[in-house]
């Protein structure tokens, strides 16, 4: 039977990842994973901790990428392609770890509730379902795959944080503090969306335990975790009034208000690989399943009747029911919270809210489960082998790409593709002040067409002369200028804070002021050596001591973890 119960995650797993078990690529939306794994290995290999500038996209004008995009799956792509794989392996082990990740801490949150084998079939419900193929194999969305590994484990902590029954309080806080960190360092906006599912989740043990001081301790751990992952969070927030993204991600094509879901496409929405668009014109599934639906409703009726027959509220009978806020807020009858909660904004879509509706789905087919077995174990998981075999129909043909690309890394490297295919697909975070246009979609882009790439690294605008590159590293710029007169040289790198140009060792001022904020800067007549160098913001230097200060908590923190057991055992 045990080896039974091993097989149903793995063929689950085998499910949802046979389509990376080859050495194709494939068509998804977001297709600059590679790119970004490449961009942000050669910023490393030139020095630059934490990354912030890649060279190459923005139009070839170099992007403040990682300032605003979360960084850690990327971090963890360049480890492997240092490693020796090539970068498109790299993403297929970053979606496999996503998968095997996720399963593997759901297993340990439902099994703080539920048997072992009950717990192991039902963490291949983490996996299968329409989103999660969604994520990886439509949108290409590789941080928010990722960030399913995540949201377990938060939840598993701030469970035994109120846990009376816990034996270690400083594990859990730790544990809690590292995950949230995790998650925010993987997907900001989906820490930001977690954050209405951890109040409720919170509230409801604050019910059960009536502790204050468990609620503390929460927010403290979480507040940790938030800080060691501020180098990237902080800047992100304040930094990006310098960018295009609030009026991109905020409004057009990107408002949440005409993104949310209908019911009916909950329960049966054509299976596609388009877009999100208004109405019902969309072009992608946001279908939950039929099983998974009809097993919410029988839940609900279970614990209806339970409560009004033992008039007690018990959490372990409530788990099923936290699926039903991330469904209503892809309603538009939750438009009042989000009008309320204006951050959440940021999210675009409301469907995005699947992503926790995935996050609570085993719990409902654990719960009936559990429920069976109390009359017939053997029912009980006849009942999972029906609905996992349902559930594998329901499925079949989503973990599968559009189509395969005979592709290798080079292909993704070319200077063309990194210039301008990849850098048209996302830039919303270049500078405020290039100049922009409304393309046919009525949306907001940047005037810049092909004929604008920069073909060099440098123009001299003014003034006669020659100009050589010394050094060209992401962030770091170095040139030897020997001018007959004084000139005006601008150079094709974005202007954003934190760019310095020194000429002969001195600090000099810098023009922005033309079509594309380029750096341009006056030279002097003569023998010239010029540096640009896009240094730390005084926020991102605050940022930065915040994490460190974080993470020496976090060191002594399992350092008293440690003393503490080695007490207990001499006590013992």
């Amino acid at each position: 039977m045990k080896k039974i119960i091993i097989l149903i995650p793995l063929v689950a797993l085998i499910y949802v990842s046979y389509s990376i078990l080859n050495n194709q690529f494939f068509s998804v939306h977001d297709d600059q994973q590679v790119a970004r794994i490449y961009l942000l290995t050669e910023a490393l290999k030139s020095g630059q901790f934490p990354v912030r500038w890649v060279n190459h996209l923005g139009f070839g004008f170099g992007y403040p990428l990682f300032i605003f995009y979360p960084p850690l799956i990327y971090y963890i792509g360049s480890l492997f392609y240092l490693m020796g794989a090539s970068l498109i392996l790299s993403v297929k082990l970053i979606i496999f770890i996503s998968f095997v990740g996720s399963m593997a801490s759901m297993y340990f949150l439902l099994n703080k509730f539920y048997s072992k084998n009950i717990s192991a079939i039902c963490s291949s419900f983490y996996v299968l379902t329409s989103y999660r193929a969604l994520d990886v194999y439509v949108r290409g969305a590789l941080s928010e795959a990722f960030s399913f590994v995540f949201l377990p484990i938060i939840l598993l902590n701030i469970y035994n944080i109120f846990d009376k029954k816990s034996k270690n309080l400083i594990k859990s806080f730790v544990f809690l503090s590292l995950a949230f960190a995790g998650l925010i360092l993987t997907h900001t906006l989906t820490a930001l969306g977690f954050l209405l599912i951890i109040l409720v989740w919170v509230f409801v043990l604050y019910i059960q335990t009536r502790s204050i001081r468990k609620i503390v301790i929460t927010v403290a751990s979480l507040g940790l975790g938030g800080g060691l992952s501020a180098f990237s969070s902080i800047p992100s927030v304040i930094e990006k009034k310098f960018t295009l993204v609030d009026g991109i991600l905020l409004t057009e094509l990107a408002d949440y208000r005409i993104h949310f879901v209908y019911i009916r496409q909950l329960w049966d929405s054509a299976w596609g690989y388009g877009g999100s668009l208004p109405e019902l014109n969309d072009g992608m599934s946001f279908e939950v399943g039929k099983v998974l639906l009809i097993g919410i409703i029988v839940s609900l009726g279970i614990i209806t009747f339970n409560v009004i027959k033992n008039k007690k509220i018990v959490f372990n009978q409530l788990l099923p029911l936290f699926i039903l806020l991330p469904l209503f807020m892809t309603l538009k009858y939750s438009k009042p919270i989000w009008l309320a909660l204006q951050p959440i904004a940021y999210l675009q879509f409301p469907w995005r809210f699947l992503t926790f509706v995935t996050l609570f789905a085993p719990f409902v087919f654990a719960f009936l489960s559990n429920q069976i077995s109390k009359k017939n174990k053997k029912y009980s998981y006849l009942f999972l082998a029906i609905v996992y075999v349902i559930t594998i129909f329901e499925l079949f043909g989503r973990f599968s790409p559009e189509s395969f690309k005979q592709f290798s890394d080079s292909d993704y490297l070319t200077k063309q593709r990194l210039d301008w295919a990849t850098s048209r697909s996302s830039f919303e975070y270049i500078p405020r002040g290039v100049a922009t246009k409304v393309s046919k979609d009525f949306t907001t882009i940047p005037d810049i067409n092909e004929i604008d790439l920069p073909r060099s690294q440098f123009e001299i605008l003014e003034g006669e002369g020659i100009i050589e590159n010394i050094e060209f590293k992401p962030g770091n710029q170095k040139y030897r200028a020997v001018l007959s007169t004084d000139g005006k040289v601008q150079f094709n790198t974005f202007d954003f804070p934190g760019w310095q140009v020194k000429i002969n060792g001195q600090k000099t001022k810098v023009d922005n002021t033309n079509r594309l904020k380029l750096i341009t800067v006056l030279i002097p007549q003569g023998e010239s050596i010029i540096e640009l160098n896009f240094s730390r913001t005084p926020i991102r230097l605050i940022s930065e001591i915040i994490s460190l200060v974080s993470l020496i908590i976090i060191i002594c923190l399992l350092f008293l973890k440690k003393i503490n057991n080695v007490r207990l055992r001499f006590i013992n």
